[in-house]
């Protein structure tokens, strides 16, 4: 599957109304009103999806090899393939794509970078952050 297949296929679920005519729809709309009610279902506390979605409402989750999905309230979605596989990073680089996209504000992007493990330590001290490339 592609990307761009990825991300069509999300923006559907991410969007549905679990009022809608359709069953298929319906349970989709049921799946992500049930996320966001209870964001600790799809990582486990404190982690990187759920706390995106506490925080910024949006529709997230992880899959192998650093793939990533979220899709944002207002529907605007995109799906990411982190190059070496890692996750630590795609959280928050997904919800400033959301931004540049539209979908969310940078002040929210600012307040989940903050509530994410970004930190890098070796020999017992910090000695850096995961951000995102600006300019990209």
């Amino acid at each position: 599957m592609t990307l761009t297949g990825l991300a069509r296929a999300l923006h559907r679920v991410g969007t549905a109304s679990d009022r809608s005519p359709f069953a298929l729809h319906r349970v989709a709309g049921s799946l992500v009103r049930a996320v966001r009610e209870h964001p600790w279902t799809i990582e486990g506390p404190g982690r990187p999806d759920t706390v995106a979605i506490e925080k910024l409402g949006v529709f997230a989750k992880h899959g192998a090899e650093g793939v990533m999905v979220m899709v944002a309230p207002n529907g605007t979605t995109v799906a990411l393939k982190m190059l070496d596989g890692a996750t630590r990073a795609s959280t928050i680089v997904a919800a400033t794509l959301l931004a540049r996209a539209g979908g969310l504000s940078d002040s929210d992007v600012s307040a989940l970078r903050e509530a994410l493990p970004l930190t890098i330590s070796g020999g017992g001290a910090e000695v850096g952050v995961i951000r995102p490339a600006t300019g990209i």
